[in-house]
């Protein structure tokens, strides 16, 4: 193969190109090695990299021996400690001699009752008064549909509702306070209340745990949040203290409970919305009038009393409209109880209706003629003392010994002058669905608690740990007994040997209302005491109007055994309240059944037929609208 021929031009153009390569190579580094263009101005001078750190310090350096040598000018102050000292004893300024002669005696010295905090590091806490037992705690019961405002609107609940009621005395508990803290602490604010109940079992016997109730609050309002985790923290002196969090925490809680309406809702909560049932009856233990007198004082705490205070209950029911049947001595014992009750009410809150319904109830038993002579000297002595007081209530409001005063509140720097009531009428509700169990008997126990005054201050406690405590708690109060009302009746009317089958009658409390079987159930031995039937019942949606519903009757019951020739006696209420008398020896229709929990019950056909109960609740059937 024949050679190619180079010419001089692409023999040396690699070489020219390294050439030209190696030259910019020495220029950059000759550039950025020996000149170095990474240098900027510090105080003057031109620094390379290298050299800025130590250059700013030595700048540092010297702004801060510049600061430390500036002269500072001195300025000449006229000292006043002499003049100072000499304040201190007025009768060497003046000139006076120390011995002056006595013009006039000086008072006693006014002595110190109660240390301001009680001292300081050895407090204990303060304990909660039980509530009272004289008049002892009350429960009432009944069967309503409530109207509850929830998220969704309104909507009713059909509910068995049980309400206990005490007294507590809050001036004991103020004395109480006074007594572990002093005279500066001895605020009663009152925190959640406290319920527990027991059933009682088959055999009639009390077990020995109690259940706590979910307490209730008024639908509408804001709910009661728990109690805030107080933190305590150790200074470097081992000194434990609140932290700061907390205090704000604590700070904050303690306003939201204090509010007037809040402890309304603790201690004295409004029911729901009744539509139809049982009405709410206000537990009296004292009076009325106090229940008022007691809610002014937390509505309206910086106000004068108010003679006409508001009443928050105006539906409820007075508890002796609902109250049972008594016999003519117990009923007079009864109004000479509530007429001493009313003259204590006229006297503590100068309401003289209460002093003149006192004598109007002391008038009543004086002409009864069931009265007996020491009770009708007893009314006698209650209307001469309502009189007295009468006119010692008018003679006041003649002269203006009990003026109202005319401010509406305390002036800047004083205290309210108002009184909080010597006692506070606590109650609470069992009422939440499927909780209170129709026909049964239950006990009831409750207790209150009250802020503590020192919590969040461990400084000053024995203890420190306790200042933890939000809430002082008090004992439980006596157990209360009540029975419910059953919620299903049943009476076994007729007998049938041939088939051996009995007839029943189912009564049932459906939608507010007591309804019945249109027809008789008959049953045999095995058969479930049940049945399902179309009945006329109460319109849910408008209660003005009627409706057919199926209704399903069930005695949670199953027949054992009928036997149509038990001999028997016949019984009857006797005189007494509690007595019974038996009839002579018959011949009738036994039914023996026995319920879910496994106790057995034996009815009379021929007793049933003649139960006044029966009547009673024939009575109180619904009546559909359009027949009325």
């Amino acid at each position: 193969m024949a050679k190619q021929l180079v010419n001089p031009f692409q023999r040396h153009i690699e070489k020219a190109a390294l050439g030209v390569a190696v030259l910019v190579l020495l220029a950059v580094a000759a550039y950025y090695g020996v000149r170095s263009p990474n240098r900027i101005d510090v105080g003057g001078q031109i620094v390379t990299p290298g050299d800025i750190d130590q250059r700013i310090r030595e700048q540092a350096m010297a702004v801060r021996n510049r600061i430390r040598n500036a002269p500072v000018d001195v300025e000449d102050v006229e000292p006043l400690y002499g003049e100072f000292e000499a304040q201190l004893d007025p009768f060497k300024k003046e000139g006076l001699t120390e011995a002056l002669p006595l013009a006039a005696p000086f008072h006693p010295p006014v002595p110190v009752v109660d240390p301001p905090e009680g001292g300081f590091g050895g407090v204990q806490l303060a304990e909660v008064v039980p509530l009272q037992s004289d008049p002892p705690p009350k429960a009432v019961s009944g069967r309503s549909t409530f109207i509850v405002s929830t998220e969704q609107g309104e909507r009713y609940v059909v509910a068995n509702w049980v309400m206990v009621s005490a007294l507590f005395n809050v001036k004991a508990q103020r004395a109480e306070l006074r007594k572990k803290y002093g005279a500066f602490r001895t605020d009663v604010v009152f925190g959640p209340v406290e319920l527990q109940r027991r059933m009682q079992g088959a055999d009639g016997t009390w077990p020995e745990t109690w259940e706590t109730v979910e307490p209730w609050y008024p639908s509408g309002r804001p709910p009661i949040p728990p109690p805030p985790k107080i933190q305590l923290v150790k200074g470097e002196e081992g000194v434990i203290t609140l932290s700061v969090a907390s205090a704000a925490e604590l700070d904050q809680y303690e306003r939201f409970i204090r509010e007037g309406q809040r402890q309304l809702d603790l201690i004295r909560p409004l029911p729901p919305e009744i539509r139809n049932g049982t009405p709410w009856t206000m537990p009296i233990l004292t009076s009325r009038r106090d229940v008022l007198v007691q809610d002014d004082y937390h509505l309206y705490p910086n106000d004068p009393p108010n003679p006409d205070p508001e009443d928050r209950y105006p539906d409820a029911v007075e508890e002796e409209q609902v109250a049972e049947t008594l016999t003519k001595e117990e009923e007079i014992a009864q109004k000479l109880k509530q007429a001493e009750q009313l003259l204590q009410s006229a006297e503590r809150n100068k309401n003289r209706n209460d002093a003149t319904r006192a004598w109007n109830l002391g008038e009543e038993v004086e002409h009864d003629p069931a009265a007996t002579p020491a009770d009708q000297n007893r009314a006698r002595q209650i209307k001469a003392r309502a009189t007295l007081l009468e006119q010692r209530i008018a003679r006041e409001e003649l002269m203006g010994t009990k003026a109202p005063k005319t401010s509406t509140g305390p002036q800047e720097g004083e205290r309210p002058q108002r009184e909080p009531p010597p006692m506070e009428q606590i109650w609470a509700y069992d009422m939440a669905p499927d909780s209170v169990r129709s026909g049964r008997i239950y006990q009831y126990r409750m207790r209150v608690s009250i802020l503590n005054a020192l919590a969040g201050e461990p400084e000053k406690l024995q203890n420190p740990l306790d200042a933890r405590k939000v809430f002082l708690t008090g004992p439980w109060s006596d157990p209360v007994e009540v029975a419910v009302p059953e919620d299903f009746l049943f009476f076994i009317t007729s007998e049938d040997p041939r088939s051996g089958e009995v007839a029943l009658e189912f009564y049932r409390w459906f939608e507010g209302a007591w309804v019945k079987t249109p027809r008789r159930v008959k049953l045999g031995v095995g058969d479930r005491m049940r049945d399902t039937q179309l009945t006329v019942v109460p319109s849910i949606l408008d209660p003005t109007t009627s409706a057919r519903d199926e209704v399903e009757y069930d005695a949670r019951a199953t027949i054992l055994d009928i036997d149509f020739d038990r001999p028997y006696r016949p019984r009857r209420r006797g005189k007494e309240r509690d007595g019974v008398v038996f009839g002579n020896l018959d011949r009738g229709t036994a039914v023996v059944f026995i319920d879910e929990e496994g106790r057995l019950h034996e009815r009379f056909v021929q007793t049933d037929k003649v139960n006044p109960e029966r009547k009673q609740k024939s009575e109180e059937l619904y009546t559909p609208p359009e027949s009325q």
